[in-house]
């Protein structure tokens, strides 16, 4: 199968309930702590109640795209992998993220995809950038197939943004200092 027709079919084979049942579990789930800090690095807090098994590999997964969307000059793709793949027309969770991957190289961007199990019907999409989840400010930070392909044009937009406020305040070097 080439990429156009995988392409089309992501365009018109996409559900919408995955928005909301994983938007959500994330406003249940504990933040995600910074990089480095002992508690993101200890496993033993996934023993509380409440970790299942499918919740420990999301926190993991989320931490990484986070890792990277924060430290990488790109975009993480954070996939929520639902029942719905592997299909007749995506055979991997992999497949699936190098199609992504693929889209942001045409935007003129680098991505990286990270894996995470979803027991939903359908696979959703959350995209980090720097520190940021694309559209946690109104609520569409995770997103159906469609959402997700449709959108990618507003994740690069919303680097640009990052990369210009990093910019702005970056350390200027006075002339003529001693």
């Amino acid at each position: 199968m080439n990429l156009d027709t995988l392409k089309s079919t992501f365009e018109s084979a996409c559900g919408k309930a995955i928005a909301g049942v994983l938007a959500a579990a994330m406003t249940v789930m504990p933040m995600a702590a910074a990089p480095g800090d002992a508690q993101a690095e200890d496993s033993t807090q996934y023993t509380s109640s409440g970790w299942t098994q499918e919740l420990i590999e999301f926190d993991k997964a989320s931490r990484a795209a986070r890792l990277y969307a924060e430290t990488k000059d790109g975009v993480a793709i954070l996939i929520h992998v639902g029942r719905d793949i592997p299909n007749q027309h995506v055979k991997s969770p992999d497949q699936l993220g190098q199609l992504f991957v693929g889209r942001f190289a045409e935007l003129g961007e680098d991505a990286r995809y990270f894996i995470a199990p979803n027991d939903a019907r359908a696979t959703g999409i959350t995209y980090h950038v720097g520190h940021l989840i694309v559209g946690a400010h109104d609520g569409t930070e995770v997103r159906d197939l469609q959402q997700a392909w449709d959108s990618a044009p507003q994740a690069v937009a919303q680097l640009k943004s990052v990369r210009s406020l990093a910019e702005l305040s970056a350390p200027v070097a006075l002339a003529g200092g001693s």
